[in-house]
């Protein structure tokens, strides 16, 4: 019988090992949250923008972990979740025109490697954040306004270390 292994595992037995990272193996969850109740009058817009919370440069979203709330709303609304470097990064226009909730996704346009949270500025060579910013995840509204007291939140579990 054949043996197989990850890419992780490879890189671990690797000669010198390739140093992995935090999301990938031994990483400390953490855990972010923002919550928004739209007002009675007045409140989000199409194209408006939410922004739900902050997590620091080099963080890591775990997407399984994470998720979208949202009680009843508009027909029609949707929202995404991005940071300032892409507006669909986390998640896609979804409805939140039902109460429920959406798990975000990380993958990049191969399906398979996990973002990191970081402005676009990095140092090309050993691929860690090259500037100080943490990164605020956001999110913008299109298809309707988003309904009158209505609540929506935003859990996001993610490892730093």
């Amino acid at each position: 019988m054949a043996n197989f292994f990850s890419t992780q595992v490879t890189q671990l037995m690797a000669t010198p090992p390739t140093r992995q990272k935090a999301n990938l193996l031994g990483g400390r969850m953490r855990f972010s949250f923002g919550q928004f109740t739209n007002p009675a009058s007045g409140g989000a817009a199409i194209a408006d923008v939410v922004y739900w919370t902050r997590v620091p440069k080099g963080g890591r979203v775990i997407g399984s972990l994470s998720r979208l709330n949202y009680a009843t709303g508009a027909a029609s609304c949707t929202m995404n979740v991005g940071d300032t470097v892409s507006a669909t990064r986390y998640m896609t226009a979804t409805s939140i025109a039902t109460a429920g909730n959406t798990t975000l996704f990380l993958r990049d346009s191969s399906g398979q490697i996990p973002y990191e949270i970081t402005d676009e500025s990095r140092d090309l060579a050993t691929g860690l954040p090259a500037s100080t910013n943490d990164s605020d995840l956001k999110s913008v509204v299109a298809g309707a306004d988003v309904a009158a007291s209505q609540v929506i939140g935003l859990h996001v579990i993610y490892v730093a270390d």
